[in-house]
């Protein structure tokens, strides 16, 4: 048995051996995903203290090899596999508590039995495996000699000549040299025994410097090895198989595979990867260390940038972070999800709201290499903190103290800055969103229906919260029944939402504005002989033409209505307040009025600005925006990969039928059964206090799941 050494005070080593079963949660893929180091920490809070430092045996080390292990993952043994010019499949890496004790009971980082590697705390940095697969290359060729330890197993020791030469080898390719070790070439098996103890224990240790083990040598100018395994990396860990294009903006155009190889075309896969892939793993980030050192103008170039960059700008402000390259963006994100991560956060500390942490909640959650139970903790978690941002949004008397900004909100009148500007009725603003998004969620609540492909219909959802159809940036349809005479009143539905002084002219109350352009629309056809007309959402620059080019009922009128996204007089993740100053959320309407021979069609979506307004992350929200240049998170927190509904535009993947509402209903008219929705929710209302816990409760049921009939 070989392994790495580590040198430790002896009042660590009472604490670190001393290691109890952490709580089930599937640690191995938790360690993929935030580091051996913070699992540690995760564990440390879970253990408790032991009294005694008992001499390891055999039974110690087979405890770490008890589980089956893993390969290596399929980036890292292509690039290894070339490197040791060996066949790496039969290596396994052993992580997880089983194996942090084993390598604990042995003083080592990590250690190495025959093909298997048991990872310890700190093992899990690039020269630590190189070190171990110098190991396995080596114990395919000749058997290990370990020294005999009084615990029925034998182990190496640093000074041993196969220690010097795993060191010296690891730290000739963390410096971009080739390896010296090597095996029978990639892709051919050789016989490798199962793990067992009987083999000699090897070790590494973190007091082991390229200086002690040797010079490095051949060392390739300025990280050639490392750049070319990253290069390999980045391709295959991106998730989304190609770009969403839009005219407007020309960086979209050109194929990604028409490009040259080159840090060009790794900028524009990063563009893909960030959008939908996976974050940097532990291979991926001691590659971008080593290079931040050696060749920061490679890391430049690609727009990745320096480790040191990202660990500054984890600590904010975020204003210009859609600005920052892509690559920028994953690094700080796979940075900033390692350091919060829910496993590792107290229970009393708010989840993050910036940016940076909930583009790499989102990473984890679309990474195919993620434990199911890992994956389960970051979707509740993200579930939760859409829902607590749209309570706060509805109802911010009873917004968290944390969450609260410390200054007051700006009364009317107010100077604003220095260009003679003053503030607007920011608590009116405030109240006309919050009861626009309210009578938006009672609609939602007794008529959303989401599509599902494999039934090819519309169908009623019980299981997730409803604000979800909106907290993505996708749309909700909400079909209106055409007109039974020419003298029915047309806008019925925006009077009932509020938008509108009555509903018959459309005439918009003050604080609703007309909107110059929207790149979303409703092809609708005529009804004949009881038989509903086409009814498709479109969407992109050919549905904004289309808007300034029709005229009457084909023609939609745009209007939008700011909200406070998080909360009036919250802080946001730049220490701002929230205000219902465009910044902060706008509601999108988008009113195809029903005539006598069509229905009508209101597309109702929450964008995260409004247009031509200052952004708190750098977003640019302009007649050019589409779904290619979109901010991808919405000011609720939610991504669009990850909206409800599915099967494109032209299902109308998020569907509220107004005719089937009202069929539904005694009256058998649908503005009846929305008035009678709407005296429930003011009476229950009225039943609880301003500032109390039954309060919220009645926000968590509107936001939260519908209930079975």
């Amino acid at each position: 048995m070989r392994a790495h050494d580590r040198k430790r005070s002896e009042a660590a080593d009472d604490r670190e051996r001393t290691v109890r079963a952490a709580a089930p949660g599937g640690l191995p893929g938790l360690q993929a995903s935030v580091g051996n180091q913070a699992v540690l920490r995760m564990m440390r809070r879970e253990r408790e203290a032991g009294d005694g430092s008992p001499t390891p045996d055999r039974s110690d080390v087979e405890a770490g090899l008890r589980e089956p292990g893993r390969p290596l993952d399929r980036a890292t043994r292509v690039r290894k596999e070339e490197q040791f010019q060996a066949d790496l499949s039969g290596v396994r890496l052993h992580t997880g508590p089983s194996a942090q004790q084993a390598a604990a009971a042995v003083q080592a980082r990590a250690f190495t039995v025959d093909q298997d590697i048991v990872i310890g705390e700190g093992g899990g940095d690039s020269q630590t495996l190189d070190h171990e697969l110098t190991h396995t290359v080596r114990n395919r060729q000749r058997a290990a000699v370990g020294h005999p330890t009084g615990g029925g197993f034998s182990m190496t020791r640093p000074d041993d000549s196969e220690e010097r030469e795993a060191e010296s080898n690891a730290s000739r390719m963390r410096a971009g040299g080739t390896s010296t070790v090597l095996g029978e070439g990639a892709g051919r098996r050789g016989h490798a025994d199962a793990g067992s103890a009987q083999s000699a224990v090897q070790r590494a240790g973190p007091a082991d410097t390229a200086e002690e083990a040797g010079p490095a040598e051949e060392a390739a100018p300025e990280g050639k090895e490392i750049i070319a395994g990253l290069s390999q990396s980045i391709e295959q860990n991106t998730v989304q198989t190609k770009s969403k294009r839009n005219v407007l903006a020309p960086g979209t155009w050109w194929p990604e595979q028409w490009m040259v190889r080159g840090p060009a075309r790794l900028r524009k896969t990063l563009d893909r990867r960030v959008m939908r892939g996976e974050a940097f793993g532990d291979q991926d980030l001691a590659d971008i260390r080593q290079l931040s050192s050696v060749n920061q103008k490679w890391l430049e170039d690609v727009g990745i940038g320096t480790y040191e960059e990202a660990e500054k700008y984890i600590e904010g402000p975020f204003k210009d972070w859609l600005k920052l390259a892509a690559g920028k963006r994953i690094l700080t994100a796979t940075l900033a999800v390692r350091m919060n991560h829910p496993a590792l956060r107290e229970p009393e500390v708010l989840t993050p709201i910036d940016p940076a942490y909930t583009l790499g909640r989102f990473m984890l959650t679309q990474a195919p290499g993620t434990a199911s139970e890992e994956r389960q903790v970051l979707e509740q978690e993200r579930d939760q903190q859409i829902r607590d941002t749209a309570i706060d949004t509805l109802y911010p008397q009873g917004m968290a103290d944390a969450r609260r900004h410390e200054g007051a909100v700006p009364a009317k009148g107010t100077a604003l800055g220095e260009g003679g500007e003053t503030a607007p009725d920011y608590a009116e603003k405030d109240r006309q969103g919050r009861e626009l998004l309210t009578r938006i969620l009672l609609v939602l609540r007794h008529g959303l229906k989401l599509y599902n492909p494999a039934e090819g219909a519309h169908e009623a959802d019980y299981e997730q919260d409803v604000i979800r159809a909106l907290a993505h940036g996708g749309r909700v349809n909400v079909r209106i029944p055409a007109l039974g005479s020419k003298d029915e009143a047309a806008y019925r539905l925006p009077h009932f939402l509020g938008v509108t002084k009555d509903d018959t002219k459309g005439e918009l109350v003050e604080g609703v504005g007309k909107r110059k352009y929207a790149t979303h629309r409703t092809s609708i056809g005529a009804n004949k002989g009881g038989t509903p007309g086409t009814f498709k959402e479109k969407g992109g620059l050919m549905a904004a033409v289309t808007n300034k080019l029709t005229t009457g009922a084909a023609s939609p009128e745009l209007w939008g209505q700011d909200i406070s996204g998080g909360g009036l007089g919250s802080k946001d993740w730049n220490g701002d307040m929230v205000l219902p100053n465009g910044s902060y959320g706008h509601v999108l309407l988008v009113y195809h009025r029903p005539t006598t021979e069509k229905d009508g069609s209101l597309q109702i979506g929450i964008e995260t600005i409004a247009p031509e307004t200052d952004s708190p992350v750098g977003y640019e929200h302009n007649y050019r925006s589409t779904e290619a240049t979109a901010n991808p998170e919405s000011v609720l927190h939610g991504h669009k990969p990850d909206k409800v509904g599915s099967g494109g535009l032209g299902t109308n993947e998020r569907l509220v039928d107004l005719r089937a509402m009202g069929a539904a209903h005694g009256s058998g008219d649908w503005r009846t059964y929305l008035d009678e929705i709407q005296r429930d929710w003011e009476s229950r209302l009225a039943g609880t206090a301003e500032v109390s816990p039954q309060r919220r409760a009645l926000y968590e049921e509107l936001v939260g799941p519908r209930p079975r009939p």
